[in-house]
């Protein structure tokens, strides 16, 4: 968790410096973007490490791990926003999002899972603040391109072939599934 938070930070703290010292081209983007200060942290190669544990998509095992990786991703990016927000200031457009009010429960309709981390701390600590650091924290899309940097799987979804053949501009890249 400790190695997990500090990714977090350094994550967010290299979105927040790339947003505060980027160069656009259309001052109101620069402007709104620097309000809202979005940023997008994913998660790459899913299906390999559901796959190295021997799980699928589909069991409840593998839901609650899957549970687990998240919890733990999306805690730590609202503990490093936090930090940042202390550092940096809030973002200026917080208000216009769900952030100040902290952890939302109708979360815990989804599912029935068990939760590792103390929820309602750090909503009580967000909301103390104000809010935090940047008003979005993960997205989990394809992330295609940077999977085939990663030589991994992509984000969240499951492999649908033995082999995944992905194409670069210059190059392919071929993956396997542990085992096959």
């Amino acid at each position: 968790d400790e190695e997990y938070a500090d990714i977090c930070y350094w994550s967010l703290k290299i979105i927040d410096y790339v947003i505060h010292n980027s160069d656009y081209e259309m001052t109101q983007i620069g402007a709104t973007t620097k309000k809202w200060r979005t940023a997008g942290v994913s998660v790459l190669n899913l299906a390999n490490y559901l796959a190295v544990n021997n799980l699928n998509y589909s069991t409840t095992e593998s839901k609650q791990r899957i549970h687990e990786l998240f919890e733990r991703h999306e805690y730590f990016l609202l503990e490093a926003s936090l930090r940042i927000s202390k550092e940096r200031g809030l973002a200026e457009w917080i208000h216009k999002t769900k952030y100040p009010e902290g952890y939302n429960k109708n979360v815990d309709k989804i599912a029935d899972f068990t939760y590792k981390y103390d929820w309602m701390d750090l909503k009580r600590r967000i909301k103390e603040n104000g809010g935090i650091g940047h008003s979005a924290l993960s997205c989990e899309v394809p992330s295609e391109s940077s999977s085939i940097l990663a030589n991994c799987t992509n984000s969240v979804y499951p492999v649908r072939s033995r082999v995944v053949v992905k194409t670069g501009a210059t190059s392919k890249y071929f993956t396997m599934p542990p085992g096959v």
